[in-house]
């Protein structure tokens, strides 16, 4: 599995509304894409301690599935609307659903450093210790970028988890799956 991102930076007092119904009117045409486990479309804004962006978080079951959303108009039009953005991969080292009896409305996102000299036992604890299971969570994923040398955990919630420092937080308005 590949994990990819791209984010959207907005002003300070930018109304994040119209960016909510873009997701609320997209968001379906996700649902079964070709190659994709879910995209979980991440809005932040001040009413949750953040700064205002848009940065949809995709899980792609193959590189192929990913290729042919980079390539395709979908993707030509949002960056006709907000530009061409970076776009970040990882290789995805656990991913796992929990309480996935309703959508999540929040996500949190981690990004550290691997140490130099950290061993591949070490990731191996890390990525089963993302496989447990936390009140109110409805899925987890943890990545490596292996050119940064970066874990990446992202956890999508029922509910506003507490803010923690270096934790960015999220709404998910919509979840898109593969169904």
């Amino acid at each position: 599995m590949i994990a990819m991102q791209y984010r959207f930076d907005f002003p300070d007092g930018t109304d994040m509304s119209p960016i909510h119904r873009r997701v609320t009117e997209k968001g379906p045409g996700f649902d079964g894409l070709p190659g994709l486990e879910h995209k979980a479309f991440l809005v932040s804004d001040a009413a949750i301690g953040q700064p205002n962006r848009y940065a949809p978080f995709y899980v792609w079951r193959s590189a192929t599935g990913m290729r042919e959303f980079l390539l395709s108009d979908a993707f030509a039009a949002l960056c006709e609307a907000f530009g061409r953005p970076e776009v970040v991969t990882w290789t995805v080292l656990r991913f796992r659903r929990f309480d996935t009896t309703r959508p999540p409305a929040f996500a949190t996102q981690e990004t550290t450093s691997i140490a130099p000299g950290t061993n591949s036992r070490s990731l191996r604890e890390q990525a089963l210790a993302a496989a447990h299971p936390k009140p109110g969570l409805h899925s987890s994923l943890l990545a490596i970028d292996p050119q940064r040398w970066t874990l990446t955990r992202v956890l999508l919630w029922h509910t506003l988890p507490a803010p923690e420092p270096g934790i960015d937080t999220w709404h998910v308005p919509y979840l898109a799956t593969r169904q």
